[in-house]
């Protein structure tokens, strides 16, 4: 609402809050056309008053704070035929029932004819005379959603009963005759305007639907507001009644009652039950209607399920929950196409977003156990393991004993990680079983190793002085004192932390007759992201995208420490002295697959992948 005021293109002339009765109306001559839902207009001769606050309800600097919806009850405000254009008024379409139209009181003389935010204030208790409103002018409504409410309307002021206000014990003595003691034929009230609810400490006087009902061992008692009406048109407004029971019919496929479950709801409280009395469902209350239509639905369910149990139980099937996957909807279509309820039943099925039923018997499986047990017994109930599965969860491992023993279980791998550090005595090694390292053995054999083409003349490791391209080098990394940009930590566990290592890419001779090699550089994992963690693998190199084709200085043939052998696209298991089948990218700090066309850096790679080249994954 509040947005909505502050979009208009000129000031509010006037603004009327009031705190009137919840049921208030309009005259019945006015005209009314509503805005986004919400805003109401209508045509009247007097002018409004600027402002009407009662307690705390304050209108001040273009904002609206109300702390409760029935505190206020209007807000009107003169407004010329040029504003309602720019406003763009259309049709309402909130529903009649799901909200209430509310007038303001008489208005005050001495209104302002602009918007003064912060001087002008007037009081409900304000005894200005009446002005005349300029032609043209017209009020603006708000209309309160009463379906938005927490609790029930008795509990916001003011209230007004629609009847009667009386106890449960006067209500029943003014609505039922006298019976004798010998009378066992139980009585019917019509519960009209109901909403049910409980009280809790941090949320009191909150609705609840009727499915909590029983369910919930700390939940406290649910209670109901209510009108009790008998058929001779008396009736009274009770408050506060606990519920002490929820009786459903309507069970059974052979039910002769051609009535729908909804015909078959009634309450009890302790007193009603005692004396055979039974309160019959009928309209709830407009705040309440959106606690009791899903209630509908869901009780819908508990009938189906209890003569779901009873079908397989009388054939000696137990029920789990997997029968709710695709068996339950079969069961229902089979059961009552040539019913008369099979429209009832379509209706229901319409309003499940799909045919697997697990997820809603799961979500109300108390309410379930408890209409089966009061439907079937408990013997007949129990007899299904559905119960254990999601009610008890007795179906699941129970929990190893406790030991004295706070060790955790790690591998190798992850004990090698952390060992150095002081909870290393918590660790507990565990090697991988038979069965596990059978079914790793089988997985490593076969795995298809890439292959890569590499030129076919090239030297011995031993031959220092026949280094070529496709040879893997290492030279000693640079001394701090050096002044590198190149630093390195050295990882724990790396023998190699010593050495730079780099993929030779092509050879020249330097002005001083020395030769020069063109590399791309490996990186260990102490390089990349890994940084000083033990990695797994000590023989992996990553081939990286970073080459010395842009750096002035290169590496010289005496300052090359060794040539190795590396097996790329192989793994741990390699023969060779290192493998290599990633490929590190220094600017996106990323690995990907080893391919043919890395192993040229992109400077001189003009020529096209070689056929048969594999991938590595």
């Amino acid at each position: 609402m509040v947005q909505n005021l502050h979009h208009l293109q000129e000031p509010l002339s006037m603004i009327h809050i009031s705190a009137d009765a919840i049921d208030a109306r309009p005259p019945a001559d006015a005209q009314t056309r509503t805005v986004d839902a919400r805003l109401t207009f209508t045509p009247v001769s007097a002018q409004c008053p600027f402002f009407n606050a009662s307690k705390h309800n304050v209108f001040h600097k273009r904002q609206v704070a109300i702390p409760s919806a029935p505190e206020i009850t209007a807000v009107e405000s003169t407004i010329d035929n040029r504003l309602l254009e720019k406003m763009d008024v259309g049709p309402s379409r909130l529903a009649e029932d799901d909200a209430q139209l509310f007038t303001a009181p008489e208005p005050l003389q001495g209104a302002p004819s602009s918007i003064d935010y912060d001087e002008a204030y007037a009081f409900p208790d304000s005894s200005e005379d009446e002005c005349e409103a300029p032609a043209g002018s017209e009020p603006i409504s708000i209309r309160i959603p009463n379906g938005l409410l927490v609790s029930p309307r008795s509990y916001y002021e003011p209230f007004e009963s629609p009847r009667p206000l009386m106890s449960e014990r006067d209500a029943l003595r003014m609505l039922l005759p006298q019976r004798s003691a010998a009378e066992d034929d139980f009585l019917e009230l019509r519960l009209d305007d109901f909403a049910v609810y409980c009280d809790t400490e941090h949320c009191p006087n909150e609705m609840r639907p009727l499915n909590q009902l029983g369910t919930e061992p700390t939940l406290p008692d649910l209670c109901f507001d209510g009108i009790l009406a008998n058929g001779e048109g008396q009736s009274a407004y009770v408050r506060c009644v606990s519920i002490h029971a929820l009786p459903l019919g309507n069970y059974g496929r052979e039910s002769t009652d051609s009535s729908s479950t909804r015909d078959n709801m009634w309450l009890q409280s302790e007193q009603s039950a005692a004396n055979g009395i039974y309160y019959k469902l009928g309209t709830p209350a407009v705040e309440y209607k959106r606690f009791f239509e899903p209630f509908l639905w869901v009780a819908g369910l508990a009938k189906y399920f209890v003569d779901f149990l009873d079908a397989k139980h009388a054939e000696q099937q137990q029920v789990t929950i997997h029968h709710f996957q695709r068996d339950f909807v079969a069961w229902l279509v089979a059961a009552y196409t040539a019913s008369d309820r099979v429209e009832e039943l379509g209706t229901w099925m319409s309003k499940h977003p799909r045919l697997d039923y697990r997820a809603a018997v799961n979500a109300n499986i108390s309410f379930l156990y408890k209409e089966a047990v009061g439907v079937l017994g408990s013997r007949m109930t129990d007899f299904h393991s559905l119960w254990k599965e999601v009610l008890f969860c007795q179906k699941y491992i129970p929990y190893p004993p406790h030991t004295n023993d706070n060790r955790i279980v790690v591998t190798q791998y992850i004990y090698d990680c952390f060992h150095h550090l002081p909870f290393k005595d918590l660790m507990e090694v565990v090697g991988f079983s038979a069965i596990t390292k059978r079914q790793r053995l089988d997985l490593i054999g076969q795995r298809q190793s890439p292959t890569f083409c590499l030129p076919s003349d090239r030297p011995k490791p031993a031959e220092l002085h026949s280094i070529g391209p496709g040879d893997t080098i290492s030279t000693a990394r640079d001394a701090a004192e050096s002044g590198t940009l190149w630093e390195k930590e050295a990882a724990r566990d790396d023998q190699y932390d010593d050495l730079w290592f780099a993929l030779v890419q092509g050879v020249s001779v330097d002005s001083d007759g020395h030769r020069v090699f063109e590399v791309i550089w490996y990186y260990r994992p102490g390089d990349t992201l890994c940084g000083l963690m033990k990695y797994l693998w000590p023989n992996e190199l990553f081939l990286s995208d970073h080459c010395s084709c842009g750096e002035a200085s290169k590496i010289r043939e005496d300052e090359v420490r060794r040539v190795h052998e590396v097996e790329f696209g192989g793994g741990p298991e390699t023969s060779k002295e290192f493998f290599c089948r990633q490929v590190y990218l220094i600017e996106d700090k990323v690995w990907v697959s080893l391919t043919q066309s890395h192993l040229r850096c992109c400077h001189t790679n003009d020529t096209p992948v070689p056929d048969g080249a594999e991938y590595c994954v």
